[in-house]
């Protein structure tokens, strides 16, 4: 439809303010990081030109828009996007402070005798939603939408107070669009286009501006709005009444929904679990809630909806890492593109070789000052040398926050999280933990093999008695197990190579994890987060009403958690934990420190594993050297009889097999303080550690610093790694 009274491109093209904002904003996202076309303020110029030959603002509004002009005009270059879609999605992925809160015009159907106020400038900026308070006609919000990246932080300053006059509005906010989209609407509008303020200026005189800022979100009148049944039946019917939502636009990988009140995190995790689309950018905007329940109950008593109503509702919101299937890396496509150093490539490859060197942990860190990308892998329990890409740090961790559905948007605090990925038909899962300093923001990844790869017991390093003892503890009716270590000592894979063997679809086994590292069929697992369903606490204190036959608690690390514990034991129930000591002989005076009464440990305590891993030397690069002299022995603390089975020890020289390291692989040693009569009384009496060590010693319960010199012994590891252990068990 034509709008009134058009101005003459010599009257506004270059002098009205918001004209000239506009210039500054086009080329905003490629001055922030992760830009990947220069462009030139010319270009600019040059575009702003180009419109103010349209003989009407309306004909201007039909022009394409700057950023397709640029990808069609660019220089053909392999790393350059190919189309204008292509180029904003690099846009919002490379600079994730810009929300793509998107908006899909198809479904936008306003009153049609609702004129419809846009500001005379050549970029058009179409209002689609008003909120007023009773008989104010100053709007408390008005919500625009503009195919301009990043306009939304924009007009978050006192800049573009000009828009809050012309709509007669407090605050202003934006969405985006595809340029496409906004042609169509103003094409086939049945609306009246004026281009005029909605009230005169004089109206605005007096009025508080009210600014949004980055906790804000548009809010958008859900009446003005028609469901996309395709849309629908992608996301899921169940989803939006579970989390009272409507989705409102989903051009891949973008994703808008209406919801009453912002989505945590965990919420758009599990939305994100039955959506089969790896990648997906959400943003939210607010509605009201009564408007979200009609709309979705129209939804659902819609008659195409009926018959799969019973489907589309069962949604799975245990947090669970295998509720869709793994991304499969394709390592030799992904060295194919690796030279163009995309942040997906630089990943996929970083996961593959980590996997292929067996690393424990993977390390990326992007610094501050000029974005360089370090990447470091943790094999055989030592970092690598860091590897270095320049200008790709920063894409490459908002890349990771996206696979663990993190928030991209915040550095500041600790996040936690996980991933699948698919490696030469096997499946492995990756535990994210990011953290920022004021130099650098470093991701730590720990890799996983799934439960079908966990080793037995005895292929973990179990001696034949400790299984035993094990396998009696999970066949007696009640008790505490404590598996006590430090970090990165196998604990969870033990915990996990036991639960391997229990005919769970025939018990009720439930485990309180942080995050979930390996998924046991049949077995419930809950997720423990804070501000999430349960707390390491609020998990304890659950199992009781639960009828667990065997409970995990991946770690008791508070008094709160250890107090909770003590409710447990009044129902027929296994418990199994983990505890950082020095040995098992500490376990006790540990419990005590967590606020569990020493009586209540000597009762309840039936088992307790100190475990460590040691490094095995390299096969290849061995080295013999002689039993050190007898001095050397006792001031290292250890005993001649240790080493009796030996003529001569081993000490790995490096080769290109190990990388120059002498060894290769772990194996794991263990300690057990196997709780019989003596030792509870001993427990009851709240004898000391020493203590409670010698009458371990007495049943032939040997140190770890004693299993690994003997290791040594029989030329396994080199003495220099035993001596590594001489603390543990003290």
């Amino acid at each position: 439809m034509p709008q009134e009274n058009p101005p003459r491109s010599d009257q506004f093209w270059m002098a009205e303010p918001l004209s000239i904002l506009i210039q500054a904003v086009l080329t905003k996202a490629f001055n922030l990081e992760g830009a990947e076309i220069e462009v030139a303020t010319g270009q600019v110029l040059q575009y702003i030109e180009f419109l103010s030959q349209s003989n009407t603002l309306e004909e201007a509004w039909q022009q394409r828009s700057f950023y397709e002009l640029l990808v069609e005009n660019a220089e053909v270059d392999e790393n350059a996007p190919k189309s204008s879609h292509e180029l904003f999605v690099s846009i919002f992925r490379s600079n994730r402070q810009m929300a793509p809160t998107a908006i899909d015009f198809e479904t936008y159907f306003p009153a049609a005798l609702e004129q419809v106020n846009i500001p005379p400038v050549p970029v058009p900026i179409v209002p689609i939603s008003y909120r007023f308070k009773p008989g104010d006609p100053v709007a408390n919000e008005v919500t625009v939408v503009s195919w301009i990246p990043g306009l939304e932080l924009q007009m978050r300053t006192p800049y573009w107070a000009a828009l809050n006059e012309f709509f007669a509005a407090r605050r202003v906010s934006c969405l985006w669009a595809e340029p496409e989209a906004v042609r169509r609407f103003l094409a086939t509008a049945r609306q009246p286009l004026r281009t005029v303020p909605r009230l005169p200026r004089e109206t605005m005189k007096g009025i508080l501006l009210d600014y949004a800022d980055k906790h804000s979100r548009p809010w958008i009148d859900l009446r003005t709005f028609v469901p996309n049944r395709e849309l629908i039946q992608e996301f899921g019917l169940g989803r939006m009444q579970h989390f009272t939502l409507v989705p409102l636009s989903w051009h891949k990988p973008f994703l808008t929904m209406a919801v009453a009140k912002p989505l945590s995190p965990q919420s758009k995790a599990f939305i994100s679990q039955g959506l089969h689309s790896p990648g997906t950018i959400f943003t939210d905007v607010l509605a009201d809630e009564n408007l979200i329940k009609e709309w979705i109950g129209r939804v659902a008593s819609d008659a195409a909806n009926i018959k799969k109503f019973a489907a589309s509702v069962r949604i799975d919101t245990a947090q669970l890492p295998d509720a869709k299937k793994p991304k499969r890396i394709d390592l030799q496509s992904l060295q194919k593109n690796v030279s163009n150093r995309q942040p997906e490539d630089v990943v996929e490859i970083a996961l593959a070789r980590a996997i292929d060197c067996n690393a424990s942990d993977l390390m990326f860190q992007s610094l501050a000052h000029n974005r360089t990308l370090r990447i470091k892998f943790k094999v055989d329990g030592d970092w690598t040398e860091p590897v270095e890409l320049v200008d790709i740090g920063q894409n490459v961790l908002s890349f990771l926050k996206t696979q663990a559905r993190l928030d991209t948007s915040k550095s500041d605090k600790p996040q936690d999280g996980q991933f699948r990925r698919e490696y030469e038909s096997r499946e492995y899962l990756f535990r994210i933990n990011t953290t920022f300093n004021f130099n650098m923001e470093t991701a730590i990844l720990r890799l996983q093999a799934d439960i079908n790869f966990i080793p037995t017991m005895e292929a973990l390093g179990m001696a034949p008695y400790l299984c035993t003892a094990i396998r009696e503890f999970i066949a007696s009716p009640q008790g505490l197990m404590i598996f006590t270590g430090p970090a990165g000592s196998g604990k969870s894979t033990s915990i996990y190579s036991m639960l391997k063997e229990q005919p769970a679809r025939r018990m009720n086994i439930i485990t309180g994890e942080c995050p979930i590292e390996v998924v046991i069929p049949w077995a419930t697992q809950d997720e423990i987060s804070e501000g999430g369903r349960y707390t390491f606490p609020s998990f304890t204190r659950s199992l009781h009403r639960r009828a667990p036959c065997i409970a995990v608690i991946q770690e008791i690390r508070d008094a709160e958690t250890g107090e909770a514990l003590i409710g447990i034991f009044n129902i027929a129930c296994r418990v199994i934990s983990t505890l950082h000591t020095n040995s098992a002989a500490h376990i006790p005076h540990r419990l005590e420190y967590f606020k569990v009464p020493i009586h209540y440990t000597a009762s309840v305590l039936k088992l307790g594993v100190h475990q460590r891993l040691v490094r095995k030397l390299c096969p290849a690069c061995p080295e013999e050297v002689p039993i050190p002299n007898i001095e050397y022995l006792s001031a290292t603390g250890i005993k001649p009889e240790w080493l009796e089975e030996a003529t001569t020890l081993l000490r790995g020289t490096g080769c290109p097999k190990c990388q120059g390291k002498g060894y290769i692989g772990r194996t794991a040693i263990f300690e057990a303080l196997v709780v019989d009569q003596e030792i509870e009384q001993a427990i009851t009496l709240n004898q000391s550690p020493r203590e409670i060590r010698s009458l371990m010693s007495a049943r032939g319960e040997k140190t770890l610093f004693e299993q690994a010199v003997r290791l040594a012994a029989r030329q396994a590891i080199s003495l220099e790694e035993a001596l590594r252990l001489r603390s543990a068990g003290e």
